[in-house]
This record gives structure tokens, sequence and C-alpha cells, in this order.
């Protein structure tokens, strides 16, 4: 844009590059710089058969690979071409929850309901001991409250581990 500037004022006002760069406050060598850049064709090329093959490969492996093949190219060039090309893998999504929530059926006699609970606390050594508790969960009147219930058939499993050992 400011060097489009710069020419703009040299050919109207008929000045010097030097006088045109000095008025829009810009280096001569910015004005003159030329991009340098090779012609990347078969390198893309190579680059796209590559990441068809190995679908699963990101540009670093990539340009691994293009090294090995005698290519001497750096992880800059090829992350660019990479981009350019959208050969970007796709990132994995999260476990898909099913779309229709439904109401908890509520249990009309015993031995319907089934409930596990897991709990951890530290041991004085400072070991960890984890426990957990499972069984059927029943009313004796039948009704559904969460205030009287008791654990019919319930079992308990302790797991203790120690620095020294472990016990189960």
């Amino acid at each position: 844009m400011r060097r489009e500037a710069v020419l703009v004022i040299q050919v109207e006002a008929e000045v010097s590059q030097r006088r045109a760069c000095g008025l829009m406050e810009m280096d001569r060598g910015t004005c003159r710089y030329r991009q340098q850049r090779k012609e990347d064709r078969e390198l893309r090329s190579r680059l796209r058969e590559l990441a068809e093959t190995r679908r699963r490969f990101g540009y670093r492996r990539l340009q691994v690979l293009l090294l090995r093949e005698g290519w001497q190219v750096n992880h800059k060039r090829v992350y660019r071409l990479y981009v350019e090309e959208k050969l970007g893998l796709r990132r994995k999504r999260g476990r898909k929850r099913s779309g229709m929530r439904q109401p908890l059926v509520e249990p009309t006699g015993a031995n319907q309901t089934w409930s596990v609970d897991f709990m951890t606390d530290a041991l004085s050594s400072g070991g960890p001991m984890n426990t957990a508790c499972g069984g059927t969960i029943s009313n004796p009147d039948g009704r559904w409250r969460t205030d009287t219930w008791r654990a019919s058939t319930g079992a308990c499993v302790t797991s203790v581990s120690m620095k020294t050992g472990s016990a189960v």
C-alpha cells in the first residue's frame, strides 16, 4: 500500500525515489524489495501425494519424509504449504451423547433399582483407600422416597494401596 503511494508520488510530483520515500517516511530498501519465493509446484504436489498416502501424518512427519527423499525444505516452508493446501488433520470431537433424554422410570417393587457408590479416602500412612459399594435399593412400603431407603443384598469392595505393597 505504501509502496504504491511512493510510486504515485514519484510519477505525479516528478520527484526521485529517495525524496518520495522520505515524504512517506519509508526506507528505500523496503520500497525496492522484491519477493524471492521459489516456485513450489513440485513440492506442493509431492506433499499432497504424501498426505494422501499417509493420512494420519501431520506436517512435521511429512517434512521428515521429504527430507529422506532428498528435498531441502525446512519445517516453516512445509507448514506454509501444508496450510495453503488445506491438508490439516481433522480434530477428534468428543463423544456424542444421545439426543433424546428420557425420564427415569420409577420402581414399583424391590430389586428393580441398583445403586453404586465410589468413595476415596487417605490412610494415615498417606496411601489412598478406594471403596466401591453397590446393591439394590428397595423401600418397604413400596413408595419411592429418598429419605427412607435401605440397601438389601449390598456388597462393598475396598482397595487399599500402600507404599510397600497393595491389598485388595
